[in-house]
C-alpha cells in the first residue's frame, strides 16, 4: 500500500519528527540569537553588576549557567528523521523494529506492555503509545494528516 510521502517522518517510536523542534532546528537557532545578544550587549557584566544591586535579579549571577543551557540547547539539532539515521545511533527502539522488519512499534502486538518503549515513558509520558493506538485505527496517512498541521509537536505528556 502506498503511502503519503511524510511516512518517512514517523520515527519508528510514533514520534512524528517532521515537527520537532530539535529536528526544525527552531529552539535551537533561538537560542544561538539569544546568545549572539547577550555577548552583544556584553550580558555577563550587567549580570555581575545587577545581581549584587537587586534581590529581584540576584539569580542573575549565575549567568554562566543560563549560557551554558542555551549552548546546549544550541546544539540540540537532528539533521536528519529517524528512519534516514537521525536522532541517537544506537536507539533501541529503531534497532527492535528493524530486527524484527516491522515499519514502527504499531505493527507490533506487544508494544503495550513492551520495555523498550517504555523507556520512552519518563520523557513523553503516554504520547508515543497515543501515537501508536491512532496510527493502529486511524492509519499512517490520517495520522500524518492531522499532525502534520501542528506547528510543533507535543513529544511530552499535556495534562488537558
Amino acid at each position: 500500500m502506498k503511502h503519503n510521502k511524510n511516512t518517512n517522518l514517523i520515527g519508528y517510536c510514533a514520534l512524528y519528527c517532521g515537527n520537532c523542534v530539535l529536528r526544525t532546528g527552531k529552539v535551537a537557532d533561538l537560542c544561538g540569537a539569544l546568545l549572539e545578544k547577550f555577548h552583544e550587549i556584553k550580558f555577563e557584566k550587567w549580570a555581575k553588576g545587577l545581581a549584587s544591586l537587586s534581590e529581584e535579579v540576584k539569580t542573575f549571577k549565575n549567568y554562566e549557567s543560563c549560557y551554558e543551557i542555551l549552548k546546549a540547547w544550541e546544539k540540540m539539532r537532528c539533521e536528519k528523521p529517524c528512519r534516514e539515521g537521525g536522532g541517537s545511533t544506537d536507539c533501541k527502539i529503531r534497532i527492535c523494529c528493524q530486527k524484527k522488519n516491522l515499519e514502527g512499534c504499531w505493527e507490533c502486538e506487544k508494544f503495550e506492555d513492551c520495555d523498550t518503549l517504555a523507556r520512552l515513558k519518563p520523557i513523553n509520558g503516554e504520547v508515543n503509545i497515543n501515537n501508536i493506538r491512532k496510527i493502529r485505527t486511524e492509519g499512517i496517512d490520517k495520522f500524518i494528516e492531522e499532525i502534520s498541521c501542528k506547528e510543533f509537536c507535543d513529544f511530552f505528556e499535556t495534562k488537558k
